[in-house]
């Protein structure tokens, strides 16, 4: 009998060591994919204030991992301008739909600026309905660069840095709808270089 249940026990104890070991496994993978697509994300229970990050949102907040995660944490790591924006559409998100996305800046410690974009929604898995908020954080700097490239070459001269003949008339047609909407006047005043393909051509662009 003594036996028997020994036997028991050492295979349970096994069954548990080999879930152990899948379950670090299942962790580091999970960890090293965050990584990779630059996505972190957090766990909150707003009954306890309870607020779990991942390995990955502590790098992308720019946060030492040794740090406890907390919202008067997350606040302080948030662009001064983007602030108050995102403390009224988190709670809006949590209060309305269960759910929202924001994009907003985030300031790391060595003054540098990073380009977040953050989801969450309520879920049901606490000991009461939606005592958890999940959420995700992505690092999308490269792609707000890269678009805010793609902005400047659609609207500025590439040679002067001046805005172009596209962003001109925009402007033009916002002004001429503004001063006619208030009974204003408008004046536009046109500026001619002479021999400006002149210089171009002898001096070159940089000149």
């Amino acid at each position: 009998l003594h036996a028997a249940l020994l036997a028991h026990r050492i295979r349970y104890l096994m069954r548990g060591a080999h879930a152990l070991v899948a379950l670090g496994r299942s962790q580091r993978s999970l960890a090293r994919a965050q990584r990779i697509a630059r996505i972190g994300s957090w766990d909150w229970n707003p009954y306890t204030n309870e607020l779990h990050w991942s390995g990955e949102t502590f790098r992308i907040l720019g946060v030492d991992p040794a740090e406890v995660s907390s919202w008067e944490r997350f606040f302080a790591t948030v662009h001064p301008a983007d602030r108050d924006r995102v403390r009224d559409e988190m709670r809006e998100g949590m209060r309305g739909n269960h759910s929202f996305r924001i994009h907003y800046r985030v300031v790391l410690p060595d003054g540098s600026v990073r380009h977040v974009d953050s989801q969450g929604e309520v879920t049901a898995d606490g000991p009461e309905a939606g005592a958890w908020i999940s959420g995700t954080l992505q690092d999308v700097t490269d792609q707000a660069h890269a678009q805010a490239r793609i902005h400047y070459l659609a609207s500025y001269d590439n040679l002067t840095g001046l805005a172009n003949r596209r962003l001109f008339q925009d402007q033009l047609e916002r002004a001429v709808a503004a001063a006619r909407s208030r009974g204003h006047l408008l004046g536009v005043l046109f500026m001619d270089l002479d021999r400006f393909k002149k210089v171009n051509d002898t001096l070159g662009h940089a000149a």
